[in-house]
Protein backbone atom coordinates (compact mmCIF):
# COMPACT_ATOMS: atom_id res chain seq x y z
CA UNK A 1 0.00 0.00 0.00
CA UNK A 2 1.09 3.55 -0.63
CA UNK A 3 2.04 5.94 2.16
CA UNK A 4 0.36 9.29 2.65
CA UNK A 5 2.42 12.47 2.81
CA UNK A 6 1.06 15.74 4.11
CA UNK A 7 3.25 18.82 3.87
CA UNK A 8 2.94 22.25 5.39
CA UNK A 9 5.27 24.89 4.08
CA UNK A 10 5.20 28.49 5.19
CA UNK A 11 7.46 31.47 5.59
CA UNK A 12 8.01 32.88 9.05
CA UNK A 13 9.97 35.89 10.14
CA UNK A 14 12.80 33.63 11.27
CA UNK A 15 13.17 31.01 8.56
CA UNK A 16 11.31 28.70 6.19
CA UNK A 17 9.30 26.04 7.93
CA UNK A 18 8.89 22.62 6.42
CA UNK A 19 6.89 20.23 8.56
CA UNK A 20 6.04 16.94 6.99
CA UNK A 21 4.10 14.03 8.36
CA UNK A 22 4.60 10.74 6.59
CA UNK A 23 2.62 7.70 7.54
CA UNK A 24 3.17 4.38 5.85
CA UNK A 25 0.59 1.68 6.20
CA UNK A 26 1.74 -0.92 8.68
CA UNK A 27 4.61 1.14 10.10
CA UNK A 28 4.76 3.11 13.32
CA UNK A 29 5.72 6.62 12.27
CA UNK A 30 3.75 8.30 15.06
CA UNK A 31 6.90 8.38 17.16
CA UNK A 32 8.46 10.81 14.67
CA UNK A 33 5.23 12.83 14.26
CA UNK A 34 4.68 13.87 17.87
CA UNK A 35 8.06 15.61 18.28
CA UNK A 36 7.22 17.68 15.19
CA UNK A 37 3.82 18.58 16.57
CA UNK A 38 5.34 19.53 19.93
CA UNK A 39 8.10 21.55 18.22
CA UNK A 40 5.63 23.50 16.10
CA UNK A 41 3.53 24.23 19.19
CA UNK A 42 6.50 25.51 21.19
CA UNK A 43 8.43 27.26 18.42
CA UNK A 44 5.60 28.79 16.43
CA UNK A 45 2.55 28.61 18.70
CA UNK A 46 0.68 26.49 16.13
CA UNK A 47 -2.41 24.62 17.33
CA UNK A 48 -3.26 21.33 15.73
CA UNK A 49 -6.43 20.66 17.69
CA UNK A 50 -9.36 23.05 18.20
CA UNK A 51 -10.45 24.27 21.62
CA UNK A 52 -13.64 22.96 23.21
CA UNK A 53 -15.56 25.87 21.66
CA UNK A 54 -13.85 25.14 18.33
CA UNK A 55 -14.97 21.51 18.43
CA UNK A 56 -18.53 22.80 18.83
CA UNK A 57 -18.13 24.84 15.65
CA UNK A 58 -16.62 21.82 13.87
CA UNK A 59 -19.62 19.71 14.93
CA UNK A 60 -22.13 22.38 13.89
CA UNK A 61 -20.37 22.86 10.55
CA UNK A 62 -20.39 19.12 9.94
CA UNK A 63 -24.11 18.86 10.73
CA UNK A 64 -24.79 21.90 8.51
CA UNK A 65 -22.89 20.43 5.56
CA UNK A 66 -24.46 17.00 5.98
CA UNK A 67 -27.96 18.48 6.27
CA UNK A 68 -27.58 20.55 3.11
CA UNK A 69 -26.15 17.54 1.27
CA UNK A 70 -28.93 15.23 2.45
CA UNK A 71 -31.66 17.71 1.57
CA UNK A 72 -30.28 18.33 -1.93
CA UNK A 73 -29.71 14.62 -2.56
CA UNK A 74 -33.23 13.72 -1.46
CA UNK A 75 -34.81 16.46 -3.55
CA UNK A 76 -32.77 15.76 -6.69
CA UNK A 77 -32.94 11.95 -6.44
CA UNK A 78 -30.19 11.55 -9.03
CA UNK A 79 -26.53 11.46 -8.18
CA UNK A 80 -25.34 13.66 -11.04
CA UNK A 81 -27.91 16.39 -10.49
CA UNK A 82 -27.33 16.40 -6.71
CA UNK A 83 -23.58 16.69 -7.30
CA UNK A 84 -24.09 19.57 -9.72
CA UNK A 85 -26.36 21.47 -7.34
CA UNK A 86 -24.04 20.96 -4.36
CA UNK A 87 -21.02 22.07 -6.39
CA UNK A 88 -22.96 25.12 -7.58
CA UNK A 89 -23.52 26.10 -3.95
CA UNK A 90 -20.34 24.97 -2.22
CA UNK A 91 -17.73 26.20 -4.71
CA UNK A 92 -18.84 29.84 -4.75
CA UNK A 93 -19.34 29.69 -0.98
CA UNK A 94 -15.69 28.73 -0.48
CA UNK A 95 -14.40 31.66 -2.47
CA UNK A 96 -17.06 34.33 -2.01
CA UNK A 97 -17.57 33.42 1.65
CA UNK A 98 -13.89 34.23 2.34
CA UNK A 99 -12.99 30.68 3.34
CA UNK A 100 -10.19 30.29 0.79
CA UNK A 101 -9.73 33.88 -0.37
CA UNK A 102 -9.00 36.71 2.13
CA UNK A 103 -12.07 38.71 3.09
CA UNK A 104 -10.66 41.98 1.74
CA UNK A 105 -10.52 40.49 -1.80
CA UNK A 106 -14.16 39.39 -1.85
CA UNK A 107 -16.87 41.80 -3.06
CA UNK A 108 -18.81 42.99 0.00
CA UNK A 109 -22.25 42.05 -1.39
CA UNK A 110 -21.12 38.52 -2.23
CA UNK A 111 -19.51 38.11 1.19
CA UNK A 112 -22.69 39.18 2.98
CA UNK A 113 -24.71 36.63 1.01
CA UNK A 114 -22.35 33.67 1.36
CA UNK A 115 -21.35 34.45 4.95
CA UNK A 116 -24.89 33.39 5.93
CA UNK A 117 -24.39 29.90 4.48
CA UNK A 118 -24.11 27.85 7.73
CA UNK A 119 -20.90 25.90 7.00
CA UNK A 120 -19.13 29.17 6.11
CA UNK A 121 -20.48 30.82 9.27
CA UNK A 122 -19.04 28.07 11.45
CA UNK A 123 -15.70 28.11 9.63
CA UNK A 124 -15.43 31.84 10.33
CA UNK A 125 -16.38 31.28 13.98
CA UNK A 126 -13.75 28.53 14.32
CA UNK A 127 -11.15 30.73 12.67
CA UNK A 128 -11.99 33.69 14.94
CA UNK A 129 -11.79 31.72 18.19
CA UNK A 130 -8.96 29.29 17.59
CA UNK A 131 -6.75 31.08 15.10
CA UNK A 132 -7.12 34.75 15.99
CA UNK A 133 -8.33 34.51 19.59
CA UNK A 134 -11.16 36.96 18.90
CA UNK A 135 -14.70 36.80 20.24
CA UNK A 136 -17.30 35.27 17.97
CA UNK A 137 -20.17 37.27 16.48
CA UNK A 138 -22.90 35.58 18.51
CA UNK A 139 -25.67 36.75 16.17
CA UNK A 140 -23.97 35.02 13.22
CA UNK A 141 -23.60 31.76 15.17
CA UNK A 142 -27.23 31.90 16.31
CA UNK A 143 -28.46 32.53 12.76
CA UNK A 144 -26.21 29.72 11.46
CA UNK A 145 -27.48 27.35 14.15
CA UNK A 146 -31.13 28.20 13.40
CA UNK A 147 -30.55 27.74 9.66
CA UNK A 148 -28.78 24.44 10.32
CA UNK A 149 -31.65 23.21 12.52
CA UNK A 150 -34.15 24.26 9.86
CA UNK A 151 -32.32 22.50 7.04
CA UNK A 152 -31.80 19.44 9.26
CA UNK A 153 -35.53 19.29 10.04
CA UNK A 154 -36.42 19.79 6.37
CA UNK A 155 -34.06 17.00 5.30
CA UNK A 156 -35.55 14.71 7.97
CA UNK A 157 -39.07 15.43 6.70
CA UNK A 158 -38.09 14.86 3.07
CA UNK A 159 -36.32 11.65 4.08
CA UNK A 160 -39.45 10.38 5.87
CA UNK A 161 -41.57 11.16 2.80
CA UNK A 162 -39.10 9.41 0.47
CA UNK A 163 -38.92 6.38 2.78
CA UNK A 164 -42.73 6.18 2.90
CA UNK A 165 -42.94 6.37 -0.91
CA UNK A 166 -40.34 3.64 -1.24
CA UNK A 167 -42.16 1.42 1.25
CA UNK A 168 -45.46 1.92 -0.63
CA UNK A 169 -43.79 1.18 -3.96
CA UNK A 170 -42.15 -1.99 -2.63
CA UNK A 171 -45.33 -3.26 -0.97
CA UNK A 172 -47.37 -2.78 -4.14
CA UNK A 173 -49.81 -0.20 -2.78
Amino acid sequence: MKGVTVRFEGLTALRDVDLSVEEECGSSSRASTWPRVAYSRVAFGMRYFPSAEGWGFVLLGTVASASVGALVALLCREEKSASAVLNAVASPAMFLGAVVVPENLVPRVAFEIFHRYPPVTFIHALRATDLYGKPVAVADVVVGTVLTATVFAASALVFRRAARELRCRNSGL
